[in-house]
Formats: C-alpha cells, structure tokens, sequence
C-alpha cells in the first residue's frame, strides 16, 4: 500500500512540475507582458528618447547628456546612442549582463518594456 501511494505521489508531483504558464500562449498578442510600446514602428525620438532620458539624463542622473556628460557617452541624441551600440556593450550594459558595465549606474534595470523597445529600434535599423 506504500509502494501505491508513493508511486501516485511520485506521478502527481513529476506531472505538475511540469507545468508552466507561457504569457504570449495565455494572453496573444499582447507582447511583452502587456508592452504596448513596441507595437508599429518604433523611432527614436517618438519612443526611445523618452527612456534614455528617463534613465540617463534625468535630475538626479545626468552622466549622459549634452554639456553635463560625465560619462563617456551622450545619450539624449540619436548619434550618441548609435556610437555606444556600436561599441558593442549598451544592449549588455542596460541589459545588466555579466561582465559589462550595469546601466544606469548605481541604478536598477530598465524595465522589460523599455528594453524591448530599444532592442526593436536597433534590430529595426534605427529609424528616426
């Protein structure tokens, strides 16, 4: 009789540590956890200005802006952005990955939504 109840235990446990919810399965068509943002076109000045200046030039964090730069980056202009993409970190610095440089500095992550956006923008080919 123990052997019967641990091997149902067994069955019942493996079968629904199986189990997960996919987001876009449950909820289609609504993208990144709801994230609107990334719908259509996306341009820079329309939608990813306002995160890099959000994260990046904001009163508190102005490490990236025009003349109050104390990083090595501009950020509030199409041109800046595209010359830290091109270097080759800024998707694993917002993106916090092992090894680069976490942005913002001293900060949180951007946002999931926010990063899609820029990652849209980029593999969209930077469009205005």
């Amino acid at each position: 009789m123990k052997k019967i109840i641990l091997i149902g235990f067994v069955l019942i446990s493996g079968l629904s540590a199986c189990y997960y919810d996919n987001f876009e399965e449950l909820n289609p068509g609504l993208g990144l956890a709801g994230c609107t943002d990334t719908a259509g076109a996306v341009g820079f000045t329309a939608k990813v200005l306002p995160i890099m200046t959000a994260y990046c030039g904001t009163n508190d964090n102005t490490c990236h802006l025009n003349n109050n730069s104390t990083g090595f980056y501009i950020l509030n202009t199409k041109a800046g952005v595209e010359v830290a993409i091109a270097d080759g970190n800024f998707l694993n610095s917002i993106n916090h990955v092992s090894g680069a440089s976490a942005m913002p500095k001293n900060g949180g992550k951007l946002d999931d939504c926010s990063i899609a956006v820029i990652e849209k923008w980029i593999a969209t080919g930077k469009a205005d």
